[in-house]
């Protein structure tokens, strides 16, 4: 009930009128310059603010109406960010968890900047508790700064000691994981440049690899095993040796049905998606024909992943001459409604 008060003196003290978002509720009223403006970016109807400005106000986009309309919605637009449905079918516990403790953090620092400090500790509490299970490294740091300095104003040495040690541990398990998040940008940033300007990355990548895999013997991460898989997928990519690069997508995969509470839904994707792309270069078909039934059921038809894999599908039955499935998958990604908008 202490927590309750607190929080609701905060509300009491602090609410709006009303809370501006989209919401089936709001987006009924067609009417609305809003709920007009929604849907038309929805559809993909406007390519730039003077479409959207002729078509909603008949100006141009600096006049005045058009641009308070533009920043009111874009502040509505933020505000719904704040209860997005992340219990989506085919959404990763892993990624479900990772949004609510960061959206749950957004509160802990509401709450102790209103100064609701015993509020903002239980809620640290959960959200530490989630991340240890996870093992998100940064939100375990900033929960346990948050309750080591409650601890501290409580006089409660013990917990104080529990969630210094939390940092200590975390901090440079963080640290390793920022290092192998920027071994892995640092081949992504020049993989796509052309084979000519490729150099540097051609040199330094298998440096790369060797300290990734470094860095997976001494921590225990499943950000940094997965950016070292991805490393190593880049690698024998660029060097066009595509069995090893097989050979690694099926240890990733591997890594996630022995970590399953690790499992990340883009990251799975990745490795299918990269593997799909090794079985083309090898014409390998039936292989290939195996991992696309496997994946397209962890894809949503019509997202941006489901329309990548399925070129990549749509390319090995051409590369083997089976015209009969290239004709089904392009008929399948034709007639998909998102493909228009």
């Amino acid at each position: 009930m202490k927590n309750l008060l607190e929080i609701a003196r905060v509300v009491t003290k602090r609410k709006v009128r009303k809370i501006e978002i989209f919401d089936d509720h709001s987006l009924r009223n067609n009417k609305s310059k809003f709920n007009q403006f929604y849907e038309a970016l929805r559809d993909n109807k406007f390519k730039n603010d003077r479409e959207a400005a002729s078509t909603l106000y008949k100006c141009s986009p600096t006049d005045p109406k058009y641009r308070q309309l533009k920043s009111r919605f874009r502040k509505r637009l933020l505000n719904t960010l704040f209860f997005l449905d992340i219990n989506m079918p085919k959404a990763a516990n892993y990624d479900r968890a990772y949004y609510s403790c960061h959206k749950d953090w957004t509160l802990v620092k509401t709450l102790i900047w209103y100064n609701a400090p015993s509020s903002a500790a239980q809620l640290a509490r959960q959200i530490l508790t989630t991340s240890l299970k996870f093992k998100f490294a940064d939100l375990i740091i900033n929960s346990s700064r948050i309750l080591r300095d409650y601890a501290a104003q409580q006089g409660d040495e013990r917990d104080y000691e529990e969630y210094d040690n939390y940092i200590k541990e975390y901090n440079d398990i963080l640290n390793a994981e920022i290092r192998s998040e920027e071994l892995l940008q640092r081949v992504v940033m020049n993989y796509y440049k052309p084979l000519s300007k490729t150099q540097e990355l051609t040199e330094n990548i298998e440096d790369y690899c060797e300290a990734l895999v470094s860095l997976s013997e001494q921590y225990d991460s499943p950000v940094i095993f997965y950016n070292m898989y991805l490393v190593w997928i880049f690698a024998y990519e660029i060097q066009q040796d595509f069995e090893s690069m097989l050979e690694v997508c099926e240890q990733g995969e591997q890594f996630v049905q022995k970590n399953a509470v690790y499992k990340q839904h883009k990251k799975t994707v990745t490795f299918q998606t990269k593997k799909m792309s090794a079985y083309l270069h090898l014409r390998n078909y039936r292989d290939g024909r195996a991992t696309a039934e496997k994946c397209l059921k962890e894809l949503k038809a019509g997202s941006e992943d489901w329309f990548n894999f399925m070129d990549y599908y749509f390319l090995l039955t051409m590369h083997v001459n089976n015209p009969l499935q290239s004709v089904a998958i392009f008929k399948l990604v034709y007639n998909n409604s998102k493909l228009r908008k």
